[in-house]
């Protein structure tokens, strides 16, 4: 009786790996398409914790996936049709993950016009800064006409006082990614940085 339930329940592995890659791809998900809004200077605390607690629960279950997959296939020499959910579903987020615009690249497109005429508009009358403005429901802060002739656009909502991110109007400009950290263009222009430690 004990081994006629064994076979039974080996019949299907992968259903209970698959509802727990859904619960590690949902933090990832939530934490890539901000579905919870949580404030300075919490934010990238809580962004780093959810983040490696998603990718070591994901590491978890591959590891255990391969591990009864394995077993299954020894004891019934067949391919169990379950075990494929898992894998498709992390396959399913990543092209997700890349397909679907991000919230901050949703406010950049819909600030981006403003943005622009309020850069040529701080060049042109010489406005070195602007403390705070909020641009089609976007907060920045600063906004500010740097040395090297860029004008900087704080991103208020993704910026604490331990990391300082935005875009980066570049149209009469060559930045210096030394004094920006990272930059990644987004659109003839425009750059987004990220500087730390700001």
């Amino acid at each position: 009786m004990a081994e006629g339930t064994t076979r039974v329940t080996r019949r299907r592995p992968g259903i209970g790996t698959a509802s727990a890659t859904v619960v590690f791809l949902a933090l990832l998900a939530g934490n890539r398409f901000e579905w919870w809004d949580y404030r300075p200077p919490w934010n990238l605390f809580l962004d780093l914790v959810i983040v490696w607690l998603a990718v070591a629960g994901l590491i978890v279950v591959g590891v255990v996936w391969a591990y009864r997959l394995h077993r299954y296939l020894t004891s019934n020499r067949h391919w169990p049709w379950p075990s494929v959910i898992a894998p498709l579903l992390i396959v399913a987020a990543a092209v997700a993950f890349v397909a679907i615009d991000r919230p901050v690249d949703q406010d950049f497109d819909r600030a981006r016009t403003h943005m622009e005429s309020l850069a040529e508009s701080m060049l042109n009358r010489h406005i070195q800064r602007i403390g705070s403005i909020r641009i089609s429901d976007v907060s920045l802060s600063p906004v500010r006409v740097e040395s090297d002739n860029c004008v900087s656009f704080t991103d208020s909502k993704r910026s604490n006082t331990l990391s300082r991110s935005g875009w980066l109007y570049t149209a009469r400009c060559t930045p210096d990614p030394r004094h920006y950290g990272p930059l990644v263009q987004v659109a003839p222009g425009w750059m987004t940085y990220s500087q730390r430690g700001t």
